[in-house]
């Protein structure tokens, strides 16, 4: 098994996306561009409440700890989710750059 560092992560999951934007346009028209990036503005805003959720209960738990190592676990983890959010937070506005792009245009790629 082979772990990707954050940033491979990031940019397969990038090159991932236009991939797939870039096969629905080879398909047909831009209407299915639109399409596949609705969908995944869909799932990212879905993964986003989710972090959101789980920092929020992360924060909440860690200002109940008394016990300072334990308490620097969590915030560990707490910077880990942080992390994460923002990568999809960035993923959203390359989707919908993507998106306003396909929206005002047609791709041209060869």
């Amino acid at each position: 098994m082979t772990f990707l560092s954050v940033d491979e992560d990031y940019e397969y999951r990038q090159n991932d996306l236009f991939n797939e934007v870039k096969s629905s346009h080879s398909m047909t028209d831009n209407s299915i561009n639109k399409d596949v990036l609705k969908d995944r503005l869909k799932v990212l805003e879905m993964e986003l409440n989710e972090l959101r959720s789980k920092r929020q209960q992360q924060e909440q738990e860690i200002v109940k700890m008394e016990n300072m190592s334990l308490r620097q676990r969590f915030q560990d983890i707490l910077d880990n989710l942080l992390t994460e959010l923002m990568q999809k937070e960035l993923e959203v506005l390359v989707s919908l750059f993507l998106f306003s792009f396909v929206y005002q245009s047609h791709f041209t790629y060869t």
